[in-house]
């Protein structure tokens, strides 16, 4: 198996060198920041994910907005009040949900 030193150069070299890789990686957030994100952000991120899984990441990218209207901003309290009857219709009545 290749080493992350090996890999990490090869990427450093690819972008222009290790600060220009450094300013594109994503930082980790710490223990607040974390704690501060909202549940209905945590949803919608792992919902997009398990979509992505399954389905090419630039159309559920595209089709994100659609997913957060049809599922109320993945907001918890509107999405329980649904019965088993609206669920069954609700992707039937929204087209903008259909990939």
């Amino acid at each position: 198996m290749e080493k992350f030193d090996s890999i990490y150069a090869r990427a450093a070299e690819r972008k222009g060198g290790r600060q220009e890789l450094e300013s594109i990686v994503a930082k980790p957030l710490g223990r607040d920041e974390v704690a501060a994100i909202p549940e209905d952000r945590w949803l919608s991120a792992f919902s997009m994910k398990v979509f992505q899984s399954g389905i090419s990441w630039k159309v559920v990218r595209n089709k994100w907005p659609n997913f957060e209207e049809h599922f109320f901003q993945f907001r918890i309290d509107p999405l329980l009040m649904l019965s088993e009857e609206q669920w069954e219709k609700k992707p039937k009545t929204q087209k903008s949900f259909v990939i």
